[in-house]
C-alpha cells in the first residue's frame, strides 16, 4: 500500500492519484534505492508529450535505463528490458497463487483519461494494445519495433503478478496451446494475368486455378 507523496494520505489500490489532493504520484520503483536519474531523453511520452528522462532501475553493477516521464509519471522500455527488471525485482517463484492472481486481476488498473491508440515514444507510429501475459490484466502498448509503454501502476502490477506465479502460468498456458497451422496463401503471379477482360491463362490456369488450389486447401 502506498501513500500520497504530497499529503501523506493512503492511495487507492488500483490508481497512482491521490483522492484528497489530485496529486498524481510515483508509485513504480518507488521503493527501489537503485532508482536514480541518468539524464534527460529525447523521447516524447506517448501520453502527455512531455519529454521524458532516462532513469536507472536495475543496480549500480548492473543498470537498466528506461524512460519515464515526471508530468505524468508513465514509463517506457527498449525491447527486452521488461524481462531483465522483472528478473530484477521480483524474483524467481517455483509456484503459482493463483488466489493472489484472481486478486491483482480485480485490483488492476485503468485509465479513463487516455486515448484507444497512443504514438511510440521512438518512431511516433501509433502502437497495439496487447495484453502483456495470461492473468496479468495489464494490456500493454506496445510497439513492436522499439518497445512497450505503461502507465503509472502498471509495472507494479506487472511484479506482483510475476511474484504470483504469474509468468509461470502464462508460459505453461502457451506451451499448452494447440499450434496453428500456416494457412496456404495464393502466389501473387496468380493475379498477374489480369486484365478488363477478366483473368487470362496465368499460373495454375488463372482464376480457375486458383479456385482449385483453395478448393483442395479446404479439403487437406
Amino acid at each position: 500500500m502506498s501513500n500520497c507523496q504530497n499529503c501523506g494520505a493512503v492511495l487507492p489500490v488500483n490508481s497512482s492519484v491521490c483522492e484528497y489532493c489530485d496529486t498524481r504520484n510515483f508509485v513504480d520503483f518507488k521503493s527501489s534505492t537503485a532508482s536514480s536519474t541518468l539524464g534527460p531523453s529525447q523521447r516524447k511520452c506517448a501520453l502527455c508529450s512531455t519529454l521524458m528522462e532516462t532513469i536507472n532501475v536495475g543496480s549500480e553493477s548492473k543498470q537498466l535505463p528506461i524512460e519515464k516521464c515526471n508530468h505524468c509519471h508513465s514509463l517506457f522500455f527498449d525491447n527486452g528490458e521488461v524481462e531483465l527488471m522483472l528478473e530484477m525485482h521480483s524474483g524467481d517463484p517455483t509456484s503459482i497463487n493463483r488466489q493472489r492472481l484472481h486478486e491483482l486481476c480485480e485490483l488492476a488498473m485503468e485509465s479513463g483519461e487516455r486515448k484507444a491508440y497512443i504514438p511510440c515514444p521512438v518512431c511516433a507510429q501509433l502502437m497495439n494494445r496487447q495484453l502483456f501475459g495470461v492473468k496479468s490484466s495489464v494490456v500493454v502498448d506496445i510497439c513492436h519495433d522499439h518497445g512497450l509503454f505503461f502507465e503509472p501502476g502498471e509495472i507494479r502490477h506487472l511484479i506482483e503478478w510475476k511474484r504470483a506465479g504469474g509468468q509461470i502460468l502464462d508460459k505453461n498456458t502457451k506451451a499448452s496451446a494447440p499450434k496453428e497451422r500456416p494457412r496456404k496463401t495464393s502466389s501473387s503471379h496468380e493475379f498477374e494475368d489480369y486484365d478488363e477482360g477478366g483473368f487470362s491463362g496465368g499460373r495454375n490456369g488463372g482464376f480457375l486455378g486458383m479456385a482449385l488450389e483453395m478448393f483442395f486447401d479446404i479439403l487437406d
